[in-house]
């Protein structure tokens, strides 16, 4: 069994690929670094082929995909926290699905700051992000709705969705997903 480890910055997915390596021996033949920046599509798209090259599509080569690219708290760009902890997500899933054993796991890494931000939503959006009916193009229309409130705060309580949060926000539309 493999394991390939996708990091948009090499080097960085290099140096943790050698820690994993130093923390396990026999490991060096089993961890694979994948160049893959979920920001960009063609970046997605090339990393799965890359997939499909080394591994095949028959079987099926994954049995998991864990789903751990984010920016953090710290950021205040919305349309760059949304990019990544949420679109990145519906990317990579919509590119490696396809890929993965129908036994396989897929495991999308959060934090309680999304279902803070939905408690602090009001009511009708509360309902909103509990909704399992809830469709793709619903989330992307929030996603949309968001973005064309420039950061402005009143605009963006006026979608019932309390304080501006990106973080806890991306958190909540990717538990959606």
């Amino acid at each position: 069994m493999s394991v390939v480890l996708g990091a948009r910055d090499p080097d960085r997915g290099g140096a943790a690929i050698e820690s994993l390596c130093r923390r396990q021996s026999g490991w060096e033949s089993r961890l694979e670094l994948l160049e893959l920046d979920v920001t960009c599509q063609h970046s997605v798209l090339s990393a799965r082929d890359a997939v499909l090259a080394r591994f095949g599509s028959d079987p099926a080569p994954l049995y998991g995909l864990v789903n751990n690219a984010g920016i953090g708290l710290g950021s205040d760009d919305m349309a760059a926290v949304l990019d990544v902890n949420t679109l990145g997500v519906k990317r990579v899933c919509d590119a490696y699905i396809p890929l993965a054993a129908s036994s396989g796991r897929i495991v999308n890494v959060s934090s309680a700051s999304g279902p803070r931000f939905v408690s602090q939503s009001s009511l009708q959006r509360q309902h909103f992000f509990q909704d399992p009916t809830v469709e793709w193009s619903d989330i992307q229309g929030l996603i949309d709705d968001v973005l064309s409130t420039q950061g402005d705060p009143e605009r963006f309580r006026a979608l019932g969705l309390g304080d501006i949060n990106a973080y806890g926000l991306s958190k909540a539309c990717v538990s959606l997903y």
